[in-house]
């Protein structure tokens, strides 16, 4: 992503971790709005603050892992990071965020909760 104050929605959503579809939602919702529109094109520009400060609006820190462990389940770390079940599968699938330890039988995934708080540190990074 470049370093400027304006981003596209194509980087909105590589830096939030969503798709087109849930940022045009959140437009018509009144929830993050392009800043500006360029004429012509229709292409929408955000304001980079507006971006992380919507961002850190829907932090949440994941409730304590059961019995002092340092894992979270797949629907802790999706709530932890608000993002859907889809999304965290594509992020296995490039190997940006492994789990931890699969159990075996239910094949239950359990993530590391520093590989997770390390995961959304580097795309808070603009």
């Amino acid at each position: 992503m470049r370093n400027s104050e304006f981003i596209t929605s194509s980087e909105v959503c590589e830096y939030c971790c969503f798709s087109l579809s849930v940022l045009n939602r959140l437009g018509d919702q009144g929830i993050l709005v392009p800043a500006r529109v360029l004429p012509g094109s229709g292409k929408r520009l955000y304001a980079l603050e507006d971006v992380k400060s919507y961002m850190a609006s829907i932090r949440k820190e994941p409730e304590p892992p059961a019995q002092g462990e340092e894992l979270m389940t797949s629907g802790q770390v999706c709530e932890y990071c608000c993002f859907s079940k889809s999304v965290l599968n594509r992020l296995e699938d490039h190997g940006l965020l492994v789990p931890a330890k699969v159990l075996p039988g239910n094949k239950k995934r359990l993530y590391s909760l520093a590989d997770v708080k390390s995961y959304m540190d580097s795309i808070k990074r603009v």
